[in-house]
């Protein structure tokens, strides 16, 4: 039976720097997961002008 292949990261709208955090450490928390997810939606809304700059520096706060 044939995998489906996954899109790159980028393709996902996730960045690599989120995707490292939620993914790449062993015992990642749920926690981690969801900002991981949060600042990534945060960092697309940011690049289509949806998020203002003092926003996104609220999200990567976080």
């Amino acid at each position: 039976m044939a995998t489906k292949a996954k899109a790159p990261v980028a393709a996902q709208g996730v960045t690599k720097r989120a995707a490292a955090r939620a993914v790449g450490k062993v015992g990642a928390t749920t926690e981690d997961e969801v900002l991981a997810t949060a600042h990534a939606l945060g960092a697309a809304l940011h690049r289509v002008g949806a998020v203002d700059a003092a926003t996104m520096r609220d999200l990567d706060a976080l």
